[in-house]
């Protein structure tokens, strides 16, 4: 289900001063070791970790960095990483143990809803999670809004990555992560799918007639659960 935009964390401003100081003591470890091959489009996350003070980067501690999705796919679209250069990829998380990392990066995401919504829609809806098969290196979280109401949405590859169980929920990571069991692998299949409305589930037969019908949908799930609860 769609999350609603919640924080009860403070001012990103704040947050990106106070870390200031020991940014430049975090980034003499583990980032700095990771500064070869970063020429390949794949590790274009990897510039972040050697330079926090991209413009790009909209939250920044010392165990996290968020950034401005270079392609947004929504009015609001985020990524959530962690700084520590061990978490190449999904494989990296181990299990039971790095349930604490998954559950800090939706505290980020909570605070980047609450403080970055450029918008300033407070009914944006926003899902937070993970492609099963992600293009980029280096573990990231995306933090998409609903409308997907952008430029850069352009295929089906696009729509399905973010609207079929090919985007894991965080909640959903966070169960395999506790089975040990984190290969999704499998749901890459998904981006064949057909182009259907992630609101009311109506099939569209091509992107311009899916935008056209999205920004105009006002489907309501909780609407139709009221109707059954009577």
């Amino acid at each position: 289900m769609p999350r609603s935009a919640h924080s009860a964390l403070g001012n990103k401003k704040k947050s990106v001063s106070s870390s200031s100081s020991s940014s430049n003591d975090s980034m003499n470890g583990p980032a700095k070791r990771h500064k070869n091959n970063r020429n390949h489009w794949a590790d274009g996350l990897l510039k972040f970790l050697d330079d926090p003070t991209d413009p790009a980067v909209v939250y920044l501690d010392d165990e996290f960095i968020a950034v401005k999705d270079k392609f947004p796919k929504a009015k609001c679209h985020y990524l959530v990483m962690p700084r520590d250069t061990k978490f190449r990829s999904l494989n990296d998380l181990e299990g039971r143990g790095d349930m604490v990392l998954l559950r800090k990066m939706e505290a980020v995401a909570n605070k980047l809803v609450h403080d970055q919504n450029e918008t300033g829609d407070p009914t944006l809806q926003f899902r937070y999670g993970f492609h099963a098969v992600p293009s980029l290196n280096h573990l990231h979280m995306h933090v998409i809004s609903q409308d997907f109401d952008s430029p850069h949405l352009k295929n089906k590859k696009h729509w399905n990555s973010f609207t079929t169980t090919f985007f894991v929920p965080v909640e959903e990571m966070q169960i395999a992560v506790t089975k040990g069991k984190i290969d999704f692998t499998y749901r890459e299949n998904r981006l064949k799918d057909g182009l259907k409305c992630h609101r009311c589930g109506k099939m569209q037969t091509n992107m311009p007639q899916l935008k056209q019908h999205i920004s105009c949908c006002n489907y309501d799930a909780t609407k139709e659960f009221d109707e059954y609860s009577d």
